[in-house]
């Protein structure tokens, strides 16, 4: 297994709030250099019902920037926090 490098961060989530994960292929599929504000505005821009549906426009979006070519995996986990 090569070395992985990796940022920990605490945040405190609260009710509405949404947890974005993605691959490094997600940003590889971006503009060059360009990779994180891009990705910022993806997901300030980005609205859905659901965190599926959330998930599946942030996917769409960037494979709009690439031709709808994944040239690497692309993965795009969403979950919400709901107050009982």
């Amino acid at each position: 297994m090569q070395q992985m490098d990796y940022d920990i961060t605490s945040k405190k989530l609260y009710d509405g709030d949404y947890l974005v994960m993605l691959t490094d292929g997600v940003l590889d599929a971006l503009p060059i250099h360009q990779e994180e504000e891009t990705m910022r505005e993806i997901l300030l821009q980005v609205h859905g019902s659901s965190p599926k549906e959330i998930g599946r426009n942030i996917l769409e979006r960037v494979l709009s920037y690439s031709s709808y070519h994944a040239a690497d995996d692309m993965t795009v986990l969403v979950a919400g926090i709901w107050k009982k």
